[in-house]
């Protein structure tokens, strides 16, 4: 399943974000795995756009030893092509 939700402000050069993706196995093994992306991006002089997005992995059966769950915070900086 995916869902995604954004909201723009301060005439377009912000914008606020939400995106998920969920997969449950159909082959009996309970596993589900999430993904979620959660941001605010910033466009910026010359085509620039910064950005900075938490992100959520889940898994409910991991690998031997490892965490359900992965956080990771970003700082991104890119260029928006016109």
């Amino acid at each position: 399943m995916s869902l995604g939700y954004e909201q723009r402000l301060w005439n377009n050069r912000i914008a606020l974000y939400h995106r998920q993706l969920s997969f449950t196995a159909v082959n009996g093994t309970g596993q589900d795995l999430l993904f979620t992306w959660t941001g605010v991006s910033v466009t910026l002089d010359g085509g620039f756009v910064g950005a900075m997005e938490y992100q959520i992995v889940y898994d409910s059966r991991p690998s031997d030893q490892a965490l359900t769950t992965d956080t990771t915070l970003l700082l991104k900086l890119g260029y928006q092509w016109q």
